[in-house]
């Protein structure tokens, strides 16, 4: 998975091995992560964006679902924005810029060979040679149970797979509110509630205390995946390298300096709350 943030220009590749769905607690660990980085690195510079502004690929499995609107009005809840802009963007029209990004390491691996997993961390330095435009890279350690987090609290929401965008903004009386358009570049006005479009749409009736809990991965056939990868690796591999991958996955053991770490103040959210807005 990949992210550009357009503000501090900050670029990432997030690896992770399968034992985690590609589903909507994937997807969101993710973006939180990003909005965390970016913002704590802005918050240090002085500045924070009242707007976030996200585009994201139209699947509804992963990106469209009523999680990543309960993951957007509790962002707003927080007092990290006053508002909140998604998009999901037609085929053919998706991200250039991080359509680009993919396909750079795309054609690199076509043209040169990894030996084992972490390695792709070092061949962002050689597949991009552009340092401002050259993402980082790390390996997931945790990904979190936002749909368990949010499903208590949440009205049931329908009728949001046609929409292409999405509104979430504070309200004066303090909560939030969301509303829809079928494309950004529509006339029509913005429409909430499918019985009273011209209201503001909660998806939300509480919020959550806390932090979402890790999601428990899921066991990985070793046997199995051991054999996967010896059956693509060269010929000629040495067997320092094939020793590797049987210690990785017996010994369940990735390299620690690959891994995306979390702060010990990772799930406090004031330090980056937008104090001056609210």
């Amino acid at each position: 998975m990949g992210s550009i943030c357009h503000s501090t220009s900050q670029r990432h590749y997030y690896f992770y091995l399968p034992v985690w769905p590609k589903n909507a607690n994937l997807i969101l660990t993710i973006l939180f992560l990003q909005i965390v980085s970016n913002l704590t690195q802005l918050a240090s510079q002085g500045h924070h964006p009242p707007i976030l502004w996200i585009q994201l690929d139209n699947p509804t499995g992963e990106n469209k679902h009523k999680y990543m609107l309960a993951f957007a009005s509790w962002l707003i809840h927080l007092g990290w924005f006053k508002e909140i802009v998604i998009s999901f963007l037609p085929p053919g029209h998706t991200h250039i810029d991080i359509d680009q990004m993919f396909s750079t390491f795309a054609i690199w691996l076509l043209r040169n060979c990894l030996l084992f997993i972490t390695s792709v961390i070092a061949a962002l330095l050689s597949a991009y040679k552009k340092e401002p435009t050259r993402p980082s890279g790390s390996f997931l350690q945790t990904v979190f149970n936002w749909k368990g987090f949010f499903a208590p609290h949440m009205h049931n929401v329908v009728g949001i797979t046609t929409a292409h965008a999405i509104l979430v903004r504070k309200q004066p009386d303090g909560s939030v509110g969301i509303k829809f358009k079928a494309w950004h570049s529509s006339t029509e006005p913005w429409q909430g509630d499918s019985h009273h479009p011209s209201e503001w749409l909660r998806v939300l009736h509480s919020f959550p205390s806390g932090h979402p809990p890790p999601v428990p991965p899921t066991s990985l056939d070793i046997e199995a995946t051991l054999a996967s990868v010896r059956s693509i690796l060269p010929s000629d591999t040495s067997q320092d390298i094939k020793i590797k991958w049987e210690f990785f996955f017996r010994e369940k053991i990735l390299y620690t300096q690959h891994y995306e770490r979390l702060p010990d103040n990772f799930w406090d959210f004031t330090r980056v709350r937008l104090f001056e807005c609210f």
